[in-house]
């Protein structure tokens, strides 16, 4: 979701309220069980683990979601053109522990739908074993970005919109654990 709001300059909706985001797909006599965010923390640059931090707390803080967290694990790459190493961070465990909730919410039936905001094709041979266990997957594509894989499998494809995304804001000041206040970093205005 990061990457495809990112790719659209949408940084204005980083500050984004997950759990109300989800709700505005929950029709008329359904129940909203549970809400899981699945990221990896940012080791660096500073800034960027500072300003995630911040964001994951006010979460948390917040409510109404459980995290749960892969890791970033950060590898030397070497351009071919002119030789130069930099360092490249690459997410590890986020789509696994995904497709392990997704399988394992459905063979316990702990849902009868999921709504799954992600474009991530790796995840198709999971939501095939949820439908097997009958359940419904509804794939919600992040802004900018889509897998036709995974829309083909999935019972239904939904978009949002960016009125959506305004209005699913978490507040600008969130109370923290310790009286700490948390607030949406400046570049996310």
């Amino acid at each position: 979701m990061y990457h495809g709001l990112h790719d659209k300059g949408f940084q204005r909706f980083y500050w984004l309220d997950y759990r109300a985001l989800v709700e505005t797909f929950v029709r008329p006599g359904q129940a909203l069980v549970a809400v899981k965010y699945f990221t990896a923390r940012v080791k660096k640059p500073a800034e960027s683990k500072k300003r995630q931090s911040t964001y994951l707390d006010a979460l948390d803080a917040h409510g109404g979601l459980e995290i749960i967290e892969g890791k970033y694990v950060h590898r030397s790459v070497k351009c071919r053109e002119c030789s130069a190493t930099r360092d490249r961070p690459n997410e590890k465990m986020t789509d696994v522990n995904v497709a392990t909730h997704l399988v394992a919410g459905a063979i316990r039936d702990e849902y009868d739908t999921a709504i799954l905001i992600c474009a991530d094709a790796d995840l198709v041979p999971a939501v095939r074993v949820a439908q097997g266990e009958g359940k419904r997957i509804i794939v919600v594509s992040p802004r900018g970005r889509t897998s036709a894989d995974l829309v083909a499998e999935s019972d239904s494809h939904l978009h949002f919109s960016t009125s959506a995304l305004g209005k699913c804001q978490l507040p600008d000041l969130v109370p923290g654990q310790g009286g700490i206040e948390l607030r949406r970093p400046d570049t996310w205005t």
